[in-house]
């Protein structure tokens, strides 16, 4: 049996060398990956909490927008020793953030299709002038602990002499 002399193989050294490098690569790929999965959870949530919070600001806009200054029977910007924000009008409806439940003229708002997220304690309702209405809408992810906050602005129309 004939051995040549100049047969190519690797040397423990090259071995290393190429390990090392291989490691150093399966260690950038796998941070890019799952930073990418959890960019995407994060913006997936926060697409959820914006969507939640269009729907509400919608209803509560489009409630108030309706509402006379007349049928206004008292104002609550916090109720005492609460953190109830809302107005009762004449007809005994409320509108505003009750008992962590938002309300329309309808009724109590059901408009949370995700379960994991809740109404958050900063919701509230202030008036800035006399019939001009700033809305502040706090939700929470319960799961992730992320949050959202939206404000809106509104006047409603004027026909009393307040």
């Amino acid at each position: 049996m004939k051995y040549k002399s100049d047969e190519a193989g690797l040397s423990l050294v090259e071995l290393l060398a190429a390990l090392t490098i291989a490691s150093i690569i399966g260690v950038i790929a796998y941070s890019i990956l799952f930073g990418g999965f959890k960019t995407y959870d994060r913006v997936k949530i926060e697409a959820e909490l914006r969507d939640e919070a269009d729907i509400i600001m919608a209803e509560l806009i489009s409630d108030l927008f309706t509402v006379k200054s007349s049928k206004i029977v008292e104002r609550y910007f916090p109720e005492n020793g609460t953190d109830n924000y809302y107005l009762t009008l004449t007809d005994g409806e409320i509108v505003g953030f009750y008992n962590n439940k938002i309300y329309v003229t309808t009724g109590p708002l059901n408009v949370l299709q995700n379960k994991s997220i809740k109404l958050g304690p900063d919701s509230k309702i202030t008036e800035v002038a006399h019939g001009q209405f700033h809305i502040y809408l706090s939700l929470i992810h319960s799961e992730s602990r992320q949050q959202l906050m939206t404000e809106s602005e509104i006047a409603i129309i004027h026909d009393d002499a307040n």
